[in-house]
């Protein structure tokens, strides 16, 4: 049961909560999971002069740039908006996680959307592995770019805090400890990665890329749009977009470990459903209730659509 969770915890992370953590926010070695052992990606180290880690693989190898999407004026989502999931092995339920946006914040003279998700094991699981994963980021209304991530693991005996800032003017992410990586321009964190996926045009066969950066290491994201499907999950049936995020170069998942992400296709682009595989059966994040925030206005603040 311990195992399930750990593996539960990890492919889900805290996107059972934010489900872009299992491939944003990589561990710093291979975790055991129920269905085996998950490699890392190599990433090439910096130079010894550099501010740190260049972003994606070197130029001989890198990919032709892809120009950003355009940003739709009025977005998605807004300030009030709150998500409640259900975490569930099979027809065992596991614990609950939430995603939240609060109020606009003034950060570093922008405003910003503060971002919140939290991940609960349930008073029957916290006996044999506890888990309470938050996170929060402060992703700047108008550019959707993240100013500030901040993330706290409690999973069993394991414990965890980081803490990052984004220097926009210098394309710079910098650390508690004073370490600095360098970071590609539109650098997404874990978080805010998924927010930004909900503003961007999605079309069935085509591909999303999303920069991101986590752990002092930059993760190129491929995001495949696979199909439109109508599917009904405890806060009700909804019309989706099934999306599978990767790693642009090779990949870190096998087949059997990929995480399956159902989005709605109307205007709240909603998160409903997280699923992976395992070697029995297969491990959820559903929606069971939400509330609709205001949708915000990108350009000059936040106002009603």
């Amino acid at each position: 049961m311990r195992r399930i969770f750990q593996g539960m915890v990890y492919v889900l992370g805290t996107y059972a909560v934010g489900a872009w953590s299992a491939f944003a926010s990589l561990p710093e070695e291979p975790v055991s999971t129920p269905y085996g052992k998950i490699p890392l990606p190599y990433v090439e180290p910096a130079p010894d002069d550099s501010l740190g880690a260049p972003f994606g693989p070197p130029d001989s190898l890198r990919p032709p740039p892809t120009p950003r999407p355009r940003l739709p004026d009025v977005l998605p989502f807004g300030p009030g908006e709150l998500l409640e999931f259900s975490i569930d092995y099979g027809i065992i339920n596991a614990g609950g996680a939430t995603m939240e946006i609060q109020e606009v914040r003034r950060i570093a003279g922008r405003s910003c959307f503060d971002i919140h998700t939290e991940a609960r094991s349930n008073s029957v699981f916290s006996k044999v592995y506890k888990v309470w994963d938050r996170s929060q980021t402060f992703l700047d209304a108008q550019e959707l770019l993240p100013l500030r991530y901040e993330k706290h693991q409690r999973e069993g005996d394991y414990k965890k805090d980081l803490l990052i800032k984004f220097d926009r003017a210098k394309n710079v992410a910098s650390y508690e400890n004073g370490d600095q990586v360098s970071i590609h321009p539109h650098a997404q964190d874990e978080l805010s990665a998924f927010y930004y996926l909900r503003a961007v045009p999605l079309e069935v066969g085509r591909e999303v890329y999303v920069d991101t950066h986590t752990n002092r290491k930059n993760y190129p994201l491929k995001v495949l749009v696979h199909r439109r499907e109508t599917i009904t999950v405890p806060a009700g049936t909804f019309d989706c977009y099934v999306i599978e995020p990767m790693m642009r170069e090779g990949g870190i998942f096998s087949a059997k470990g990929k995480l399956t992400v159902w989005i709605t296709a109307d205007e709240k682009r909603m998160p409903v459903l997280l699923r992976t595989k395992i070697v029995v059966g297969s491990i959820s994040a559903s929606l069971v209730k939400y509330r609709e925030g205001e949708r915000a206005r990108r350009i000059g603040g936040t106002a009603r659509s």
